[in-house]
C-alpha cells in the first residue's frame, strides 16, 4: 500500500508479548453514555440493558473484579452505582463540569478504590479541579463511598494511568495548562502527590484523549482543538520508576482535523487514531515503519476508542452529528492496513441509548512483568575470623541513577564489596544510590564468627585384614560430621582404603580436612595347585601372587630369587613357597606348580640349514600335539620329505644331495589334545630355505 500522508515517528517499539489479552477481566463489563452497557462475559460482547444513567457526560468509569470480571460499580460521575445498580452516593452536583474520570485499584488491598475526577468551576474554558474518592468495598458490595478530596487547580482535560515501579501503586498522567503533563505519584493512601512536569511546547486548547499502551510504556495524547496544519498527536516514552515522560514525537496528518479517540494496537506497534469532524477519518499509525494508513472514511463521526478484553477495538460513533447507538470495530488490531478488518455496525446499543463520545476510561497497563523489582536486593555472606565476608546481590535489579558503596563509612571502588579480617568485628557495608534523582542508602551489617580448628591423623598405610579408628580428641564446642556418612562423632572405624574427611563446625564456622588411609592386598592364594604357562622355550615364567605393591618376594627352595617373577624349567612339576614383604606387612602363600601348557602348533617362514646350530631344521612345534604328518615339495610339486614325528624335522637335503636356496611348499594335517578334547587341523604354507 502506498503512503497516503507523511508524519514524524518515533521508531521505538520492540515486539511485545502479551500473555492473554482475553484474561484481562477488569474490562469485561462495559457501563457508559446514555444507559449504554456491553458485556463480554461469554467472550462475544452483548447489548445489556440494565444502565439506568441517562444524564449527558462525555466520561464513565467501570470497576470488574479483576480474577472474576463481575460488576463491582460504575460512573457517569453524577452518581455512583453498585453490581445491583443501587445509588451509593452523588458525586458531582454539575456533571456536564466533567471533563474526565479514571477507577484504580489500591496497590495491596483488594477491597479499596480510588476515583479519580477532573472537573472544571465553569464552562469549558474554566479552570479545573483534580478531585478523588475512595471507594471502599465488602464481599463485592460498596461499602462506603468517602470524598471528594480536592487538589491541583488549572486546565486539565484527560487523564490516565500507569503502573509505579518505584512504590507498587500507580503513575497518574494529566495534562496542565494547555502546555504541560504532569505526573503524580499515587501510592496506598491513594492521595496524588505532584512528582514531575513535562513540557510539551505546544499550545494544546483542548485535549481529545490520553491513553497508554498495553504495558504502560508509552503515552499518547490528541491536541483536539488545533489547526490541521498543526501538531495533532504525540507521544512519548514513560518511565515507570520515576514517573517521567522523554521521547517527544509528533504525528501530523495535515487533511485530518480534530484528532480524538486513540488506541494502541495489542503488540504497540500501531496507534489507531479517530479524527472527528467533518469528514472523519480512522487512520492507523505504523510506529515502527513510519507509515499511515487510511483504516476507514465516513460522514458519521467515529469518536473514542478502546480496547477490549477480547483483543479488538472499538469504535463509538456519531448519528446525525449527534451521539448514537452504533458501534464499530477494529477485529485484528495488530494487522498492517486495511488487513486489520475494519467492521462497521458490530453492536447496536438500542433505542435512545448512546455512547455520548466516550467509552469506560479504563486504565491500559495491566502488565503484570517489568515492576517485580522495585530496588536492589542484597544479602551478606558470613565468615569466620581470618576469612571474608562478602556482599551478593540476589535480583537482577540495575539502578537508573548513580551509585557507591562504603565499607564502615569509608568508600570503596569493588562492587559488590568484600571484608577480610583476622579478629572478630562488625562490618557496615552502605549501598548508596540515586535514582529517579532521589538518594537512597541500603545497610548492612555484617560479623566475622570465631575460627574452628582441630588436629587431623596423617595419611596412613595399613597391612591387609588391619583395622583403624581415626580423628581428633573430642571437643565439645565442635559438632563432626564425616562426609558420605551418617556419622556425627569425632571418631571413625575404617576397614577399607579411601579418603576420609571430617568437618568440624561451630557457630556458623567449618573447616574440614582429610586423611588418605590405603591397605596393602595380600598375595593372591592359588590353593594346593596351578597351572604355570608356557611357551616353546624350554622354560616359563611364573608370577607369584600379589601385586606390584609386594616388590619383594623370597622363592624356596631357591631363597637367591626375591623377584615377583620366577623362572619355572620345564621338566616337571614342583612345590614352591613365596614371602612378600612391605613395610611392615609380611604375607607366605604357597602354589603347587605343574605344567599343563595350552595346545599349539605353528611352523617357521625360513630356516637356514648348515652347521652354525641356528634354524638348521624346518618343522612344526607346538604343545600337546597327538598326531602329525608333514610333507614338503618343491615348486614342480616334487615330494622331498615326509614325517609322522613332531621332533623329526628336514635338514634341507633331497636323496643326500643339497637343495637350492629358495621356496619350498608344505602340507600338514595334525590333532591336538586340549582340556580331553580332540581336534583335527590341516595347515599348509611356504618356507624359505636359505643358505
Amino acid at each position: 500500500m502506498s503512503r497516503v500522508y507523511q508524519f514524524t515517528v518515533w521508531l521505538l517499539l520492540a515486539y511485545l508479548s502479551i500473555a492473554s489479552v482475553s484474561a484481562q477481566k477488569q474490562k469485561q463489563n462495559w457501563y457508559f453514555g446514555r444507559a449504554a452497557a456491553i458485556t463480554f462475559r461469554n467472550d462475544t460482547p452483548q447489548v445489556l440493558t440494565d444502565n439506568p444513567l441517562t444524564t449527558y457526560t462525555t466520561s464513565a468509569i467501570t470497576a470488574n473484579d479483576p480474577a472474576t470480571g463481575e460488576l463491582l460499580f460504575y460512573s457517569n460521575g453524577e452518581e455512583l452505582r453498585d453490581a445491583n445498580h443501587n445509588a451509593i452516593a452523588r458525586l458531582i452536583d454539575n456533571p456536564q463540569y466533567i471533563r474526565d474520570m479514571v477507577v484504580l485499584p489500591h496497590p495491596s488491598k483488594s477491597n479499596i478504590y480510588y476515583l479519580y475526577i477532573i472537573i472544571s468551576n465553569g464552562g469549558l474554558a474554566a479552570q479545573t479541579t483534580l478531585n478523588f474518592f475512595t471507594i471502599t468495598m465488602d464481599n463485592r458490595s460498596v461499602k462506603s463511598c468517602e470524598g471528594p478530596f480536592s487538589m491541583t487547580k488549572g486546565y486539565a482535560h484527560k487523564i490516565t494511568a500507569v503502573k509505579n515501579c518505584g512504590n507498587g501503586g500507580y503513575w497518574l498522567f494529566m495534562d496542565y495548562n494547555y502546555k504541560k503533563v504532569v505526573s503524580y505519584s499515587l501510592g496506598h493512601s491513594g492521595w496524588p502527590v505532584p512528582h514531575d512536569t513535562f513540557d510539551l511546547n505546544e499550545n494544546m486548547q483542548g485535549l481529545g484523549d490520553l491513553v497508554s499502551n498495553s504495558d504502560g510504556t508509552l503515552l499518547a495524547l490528541s491536541n483536539y482543538n488545533v489547526k490541521p496544519e498543526a501538531t495533532q498527536v504525540i507521544v512519548l516514552k514513560v518511565d515507570k520508576l520515576c514517573g517521567t515522560l522523554s521521547d517527544y514525537r509528533k504525528f501530523n496528518y495535515t487533511k485530518g482535523e480534530y484528532p480524538f479517540g486513540l488506541a494502541f494496537s495489542n503488540n504497540s506497534r500501531f496507534l489507531y487514531i479517530s479524527y472527528s469532524v467533518g469528514t472523519s477519518q480512522l487512520a492507523q499509525y505504523d510506529i515502527e515503519n513510519e507509515e499511515g494508513y487510511i483504516v476507514s472514511i465516513s460522514d458519521q463521526n467515529y469518536n473514542e476508542l478502546q480496547m477490549g478484553p477480547d483483543g479488538k477495538i472499538y469504535v463509538s460513533t456519531n448519528d446525525d452529528n449527534r451521539p448514537g447507538p452504533r458501534i464499530d470495530v477494529i477485529e485484528k488490531p495488530d494487522e498492517k492496513g486495511t488487513a486489520c478488518g475494519f467492521r462497521t455496525n458490530a453492536l447496536n446499543l438500542g433505542k435512545d441509548r448512546t455512547s455520548n463520545f466516550c467509552f469506560p476510561n479504563f486504565i491500559q497497563d495491566y502488565s503484570t512483568e517489568g515492576c517485580k523489582t522495585f530496588a536492589p536486593e542484597f544479602v551478606v555472606d558470613s565468615a569466620c575470623v581470618g576469612g571474608t565476608i562478602t556482599v551478593r546481590q540476589i535480583n537482577d535489579y540495575k539502578p537508573a541513577g548513580s551509585f557507591e558503596w562504603q565499607v564502615n563509612e569509608k568508600k570503596v571502588t569493588e562492587n559488590p564489596p568484600s571484608f577480610t579480617s583476622d579478629s572478630m568485628q562488625q562490618v557496615v557495608f552502605d549501598y548508596i544510590w540515586q535514582t529517579c534523582n532521589r538518594p537512597d542508602t541500603i545497610r548492612l551489617i555484617g560479623g566475622f564468627a570465631d575460627s574452628v580448628d582441630f588436629v587431623m591423623d596423617r595419611d596412613t598405610i595399613l597391612c591387609g585384614g588391619e583395622a583403624l579408628t581415626i580423628g581428633p580428641p573430642i571437643d565439645s564446642a565442635l559438632r563432626y560430621h564425616w562426609s558420605q556418612t551418617n556419622v556425627y562423632s569425632n571418631k571413625l572405624n575404617i576397614t577399607e582404603s579411601g579418603q576420609y574427611c571430617l568437618t568440624a563446625s561451630n557457630k556458623g564456622c567449618a573447616i574440614t580436612k582429610c586423611v588418605q588411609v590405603k591397605f596393602r592386598p595380600q598375595p593372591r592364594d592359588l590353593g594346593d595347585s596351578a597351572d604355570y604357562p608356557c611357551d616353546t622355550l624350554s622354560a616359563s615364567l611364573v608370577r607369584a601372587g600379589g601385586n606390584a605393591d609386594f616388590p619383594q618376594y623370597r622363592w624356596y627352595p631357591f631363597p637367591q630369587d626375591t623377584s615377583q617373577w620366577y623362572v619355572v624349567e620345564a621338566e616337571g612339576p614342583g612345590l614352591f613357597y613365596v614371602v612378600g614383604d612391605r613395610y611392615r606387612c609380611n604375607y607366605t602363600g604357597a602354589q603347587y606348580l605343574t605344567t599343563n601348557c595350552p595346545s599349539v602348533i605353528y611352523f617357521p617362514n625360513a630356516f637356514t640349514p648348515g652347521n652354525d646350530k641356528l634354524n638348521n631344521y624346518f618343522g612344526a612345534y607346538g604343545y600337546n600335539v597327538s598326531k602329525y604328518h608333514l610333507q614338503v615339495f618343491n615348486r614342480w610339486g616334487e615330494l622331498l620329505f615326509e614325517s609322522n614325528n613332531l621332533n623329526e624335522r628336514w635338514d634341507g637335503t633331497f636323496k643326500e644331495q643339497l637343495c637350492d636356496p629358495g621356496i619350498y611348499y608344505y602340507t600338514c594335517s595334525y590333532a591336538t589334545q586340549d582340556q580331553g578334547y580332540l581336534r583335527l587341523g590341516n595347515t599348509s604354507g611356504k618356507v624359505v630355505l636359505l643358505r
